[in-house]
């Protein structure tokens, strides 16, 4: 997918899968989207740290993220 430069669009992206990281659409999501098709470099390396956490098998949530943004 190419870069995204809605900071909103960015922003629900990483946030849907707060909620629901298990899912197919998620789980094809994450297969899709790479840190460089965020334009934000914040959400870059929060979505590096999206796909770390699914790769290892953890949950993706409100409690894992942050933890490893720290």
């Amino acid at each position: 997918m190419s870069n995204l430069h809605d900071e909103l669009a960015e922003q629900t992206i990483i946030g849907g899968l707060m909620f629901n990281d298990k899912t197919d659409i998620a789980v094809d999501v994450m297969s899709m989207l790479k840190p460089n098709d965020f334009a934000n470099p914040k959400h870059k390396y929060i979505w590096e740290v999206v796909l770390k956490l699914a790769a290892s098998g953890q949950d993706v949530n409100g409690v894992t993220v942050p933890t490893m943004l720290s």
